[in-house]
C-alpha cells in the first residue's frame, strides 16, 4: 500500500504511531542497568 492510497484517518494514525515510536526511542536510556567504572566516578567527583 502507498501513502496516496491511505484515507486521511489512516494517514493520521500512521503519523501518530511514527511520532510516538520516535519519541519513545529518544527517551530510552541506552545506559540503563550499566555500572559506572570507579575511575570514571572519581573523575566526575574530582571535577566538582
Amino acid at each position: 500500500m502507498q501513502v496516496k492510497d491511505l484515507t486521511i484517518e489512516e494517514l493520521k494514525l500512521l503519523i501518530q504511531e511514527t511520532v510516538a515510536e520516535t519519541i519513545q526511542s529518544l527517551l530510552i536510556d541506552p545506559d540503563e542497568g550499566k555500572q559506572v567504572k570507579p575511575e570514571v566516578k572519581q573523575q566526575l567527583l574530582d571535577s566538582l
